[in-house]
């Protein structure tokens, strides 16, 4: 009898020795608790000519944004990124109105509110407050402002551009993002007090790789 037992004991050692491990369980997303900021910014002509059709707010024929404000992502170094933290802080429409001089859409202004902006650790004065300094501090190149001529660059060219016109942001703390062949985002990798860091790996994974993209003019 012990030596039957025995024998279970040991089989059982072994199947617990290469049984596979439990999966590491995910962050769970706490508000204040991340490691940096994404500044994301979007290529207005080319949201508008994929998704936003119908966004009148946004692009409507005399609506002629070029980078607008998408938001101010918290991130964690390894990971991604925490999202729709609770709280019970919800954004009035005078909140929302006063975002639209630089992220064009109520619906955006809510949406980056409800998913990112929760996890920031700050309240929805302050978030705002922190994107809309993070945002006009980025001077763009004339390029950027009114696209002419040859409507394509290179991912390395456009942040050598970027860096030019912004001798405090280092290239290593952006990234540019496309959709297929066209330009869609620029992304700049901030710490908690909006000072640029490095980019993460999984940034920079998400980046364009090195070839010409297009950018859509300004309509």
């Amino acid at each position: 009898m012990r030596g039957w037992l025995g024998s279970w004991v040991i089989f059982g050692a072994l199947l617990a020795a290469f049984a596979p491990a439990p999966a590491v369980a995910q962050q769970q997303a706490v508000a204040g608790k991340f490691d940096y900021y994404l500044l994301t910014l979007s290529w207005s002509p080319q949201y508008c000519a994929v998704k936003g059709k119908g966004d009148a707010e946004q692009c409507a024929p005399e609506r002629r944004y070029t980078f607008v404000a998408h938001g101010l992502w918290p991130q964690y170094e390894k990971g991604g990124y925490p999202s729709r933290c609770s709280t019970r802080e919800r954004i009035d429409g005078a909140t929302i109105d006063a975002q639209l001089d630089i992220m064009p859409s109520a619906g955006l202004v809510k949406h980056e509110w409800s998913v990112h902006g929760v996890c920031s650790g700050v309240g929805a004065l302050a978030y705002f407050a922190d994107l809309r300094q993070a945002f006009q501090r980025i001077v763009l190149p004339d390029f950027y402002q009114r696209p002419t001529g040859k409507l394509s660059r290179l991912p390395s060219q456009m942040k050598r551009e970027i860096a030019a016109a912004n001798p405090w942001l280092p290239e290593n703390a952006m990234a540019v993002v496309c959709d297929g062949q066209y330009l869609n985002e620029l992304r700049i990798c901030l710490d908690k007090n909006l000072n640029p860091r490095a980019c993460s790996a999984e940034v920079r994974q998400a980046s364009c790789r090195e070839r010409e993209f297009i950018v859509r003019p300004v309509r």
